[in-house]
């Protein structure tokens, strides 16, 4: 087979799989998540469980009706302490079980501090690295 056959093999799957639901392919808007992500850049990301310090993207309804997805970094999942500078945003000590929390990596960014808790149905998946890796863990 060519490269581009495989190409276009491997473009049709993808799209098959994002109309599936498996996989939501979003475009960064915002410095939010710099120096990790940027303004620009596309990203992957695949339906799963997410973990502590996973990049995700989800829907979140803060009120900014042009922003349709956010993408953020897993602070804590359900069953975990809340994190301290997270405190003052939930009342609760330990992570609720279907919800988790999220920052950004950059200075200003609308994470958990403003959304509070984020419950996992909204969670539309864990961005991938160009590996297919989960995005946020260190490979060795």
């Amino acid at each position: 087979m060519t490269c581009g056959l495989i190409a276009a093999l491997l473009v049709i799957v993808v799209i098959a799989l994002c109309a599936l639901g498996r996989f939501t392919i979003v475009r960064v808007v915002g410095e939010s998540m710099a120096p990790t992500l940027v303004t620009g850049q596309r990203l992957v990301a695949y339906k799963r469980r997410c973990h502590v310090n996973d990049i995700v993207v989800f829907r979140a309804d803060y009120g900014a009706a042009d922003l349709r997805y956010l993408v953020k970094r897993v602070a804590a999942v359900g069953g975990d302490p809340v994190p301290t500078d997270l405190r003052a945003s939930v009342d609760v000590d330990i992570v609720p079980a279907g919800t988790i929390l999220v920052r950004g990596d950059g200075g200003l960014s609308i994470d958990s501090n403003r959304l509070g808790l984020i419950a996992v149905n909204n969670i539309r998946g864990v961005v991938l690295d160009a590996s297919g890796r989960p995005q946020g863990h260190d490979i060795v």
